[in-house]
């Protein structure tokens, strides 16, 4: 069996975790994309376009359905403007329907920024959510953005613990 994560953070990662007997090894990464957003209106603003394109390019170039992912561990800015610009390119890059969304979660929310260190951190999270089989809430968080419209777009931000299904 296997089942997949995606990580977004200080870089783009994407993660396929395959059970192993071997106790060392928790986890193998398939693929990584990198880039950088180019130019914005502002210094603190992503950018949608590239933050989509490194999705798909993580994905594409190394043969992965984007399907097989069912939980994104997400920047998650905590600002108005960055969680409608992360929420929109998960959106296009994964285009879920509402019955099958994808889970949102994020690091930060729980234990804030950690600088160049948060891609190992947001990993290290999703091992333990793959391996534990839940999906943690967000800490203080009460409710999505009402520019994100949750539904719609297939995605679901985590505000309860919850048992993960049979793919993450």
């Amino acid at each position: 069996m296997t089942v997949s994560v995606y990580v977004r953070s200080a870089c783009e990662i994407y993660t396929n975790f395959v059970p192993t007997p071997l106790a060392a090894i928790r986890a193998v990464l398939r693929a990584t994309a990198l880039n950088q957003d180019g130019r914005t209106p502002g210094i603190t603003q992503p950018s949608q376009v590239a933050q989509t394109a490194n999705i798909r390019r993580a994905y594409g170039e190394n043969g992965l359905d984007l399907n097989d992912t069912g939980y994104f561990e997400a920047h998650g800015t905590g600002t108005v403007m960055g969680d409608l610009i992360e929420a929109n390119a998960i959106y296009d890059a994964f285009q879920r329907p509402p019955s099958n969304p994808i889970h949102i979660g994020s690091l930060k929310a729980n234990i804030g920024h950690m600088e160049a260190v948060a891609g190992a951190g947001a990993l290290i999270k999703s091992i333990l959510v793959l391996e534990e089989g839940i999906l943690p809430p967000n800490a203080y968080f009460e409710h999505v953005n009402p520019s994100i419209p949750e539904e719609k777009w297939g995605i679901k931000v985590r505000i309860y613990l919850r048992k993960r299904q049979s793919k993450c």
